[in-house]
């Protein structure tokens, strides 16, 4: 029974990491949107 858990849990440590190294740029490029579009918008209106 050890064996299959270990082997498991590598699988899912892996997966996670592959999955956190995917999704880092996604997030920051979307962040740095979401803030610049947000900027934008405080902008327009206060100038509006």
């Amino acid at each position: 029974m050890s064996w299959p858990k270990k082997k498991s849990a590598q699988s899912s440590s892996t997966l996670e990491e592959q999955q956190k190294k995917e999704l880092s740029i996604p997030t920051i490029v979307t962040l740095m949107l979401a803030a610049i579009v947000g900027i934008g918008i405080g902008l327009w209106l206060m100038v509006g």
